[in-house]
């Protein structure tokens, strides 16, 4: 179960994004995936997620993660430069704007997964039960259910 939570994800850039140079830049995205490229031990942890979740989603929620633990927002995609991982990232030049919804305890958004999934379990895809871990994370994060469902379901 764990290897399709987004929890290795996070771990892993944000073990990275605390041997970032300071001040960051707006090309942190483009930093972290660099360290976790040359660090040997963070790269056998990536190759494994990779090799779980695929690269893309690693990837995208390894963006996802960073942006969320500096919040800032970019909207320009620009081309890697320091890291082969990622072909491109944003540019991370905005602070993220405040989130909208309130964070939940761990049991309470286990709770508010369950009761959503319950209520649409009907229109549910074949699987969705394989992300529950990573829709807890997301709804714990301060996401509402369908939106932390949305979410999950759309990098699979």
């Amino acid at each position: 179960m764990e290897a399709r939570a987004t929890a290795g994800i996070k771990s892993l850039v944000d073990d990275a994004l605390e041997r970032v140079p300071r001040p960051l830049t707006d090309d942190v995205i483009d930093e972290v995936f660099h360290v976790i490229e040359t660090t040997p031990s963070m790269r056998r942890r990536y190759d494994v997620l990779c090799g779980e979740r695929g690269t893309t989603p690693v990837n995208t929620w390894g963006g996802f993660w960073i942006a969320r633990a500096v919040e800032r927002v970019g909207h320009v995609q620009v081309p890697a430069r320091k890291s082969s991982l990622i072909g491109s990232y944003s540019k991370l030049d905005q602070p993220a704007p405040p989130r909208k919804g309130k964070k939940f305890a761990e049991e309470a958004a286990r709770q508010a997964v369950f009761d959503y999934y319950v209520a649409h379990k009907a229109s549910m895809p074949t699987g969705v039960t394989s992300l529950r871990e990573e829709i807890v994370s997301l709804v714990i994060e301060g996401h509402p259910p369908a939106e932390a469902f949305a979410m999950a379901l759309k990098v699979e």
